[in-house]
């Protein structure tokens, strides 16, 4: 009789084998990941110093923003003296509308009253349209300060290695040595003391 050769490995024993090696595995790789040291923060400077701007002021005061609402109030005088024309042609229109009422057939008056409220609507049209001229030659100076500003800025806090500017509107307590915005002020009415304001609507 032939002897019985016994399997090379035991199932059984195999399978608890690899089970084991994958929980160890397992194991293993969750203790070095908590284990693993975090990535370390930026270290933060022992002290930050801090300035405060009132931009209100520099808006209000400085010679360039200055400069940019004369030349506006002589360009909106103009618009008014033009809307004041239109006006009164307006208010001549209604009355000799007004007159023709009573002479004119109905048909007639109708056109007549059409072709004043279509003036009306072409003349309010006019008033907004030069509104929004303004407004965009107003907004189109202010850029250039805002601009020339932020260099100045910008330039100013690099100087005097100061790590946090606050607008003073922002601020429930500031100390009058924290304020920079007569500095800035100043340096900007030096680099920028006019700024040419467009002609509305030349664009």
């Amino acid at each position: 009789m032939e002897p019985v050769l016994k399997p090379l490995f035991n199932t059984q024993t195999f399978l608890k084998l690899m089970v084991l090696m994958m929980l160890t595995f397992v194991t293993t790789n969750t203790v070095m990941a908590q284990q693993k040291p975090k990535a370390e923060a930026p270290k933060l400077p022992d002290s930050v110093k801090i300035a405060v701007i009132d931009m209100n002021v520099i808006r209000q005061s400085s010679k360039a923003v200055k400069d940019i609402n004369k030349q506006l109030t002589t360009y909106a005088n103009e618009y008014q003296k033009e809307m004041q024309k239109e006006d009164k042609a307006l208010k001549a229109a209604n009355d000799k509308l007004v007159k023709k009422r009573t002479i004119l057939a109905r048909e007639a008056f109708i056109a007549e009253r059409k072709k004043f409220e279509q003036k009306l609507v072409a003349v309010q049209r006019l008033v907004q349209k030069r509104k929004q001229d303004l407004n965009k030659s107003r907004n189109d100076a202010l850029l250039v300060v805002n601009e020339k500003l932020s260099k100045i800025i910008a330039d100013y806090a690099e100087e005097k290695n100061i790590g946090l500017i606050v607008r003073r509107n922002q601020a429930i307590l500031v100390s009058n040595q924290l304020d920079i915005t007569d500095a800035l002020l100043k340096k900007l009415d030096q680099a920028l003391p006019s700024v040419k304001v467009e002609k509305p609507g030349k664009k």
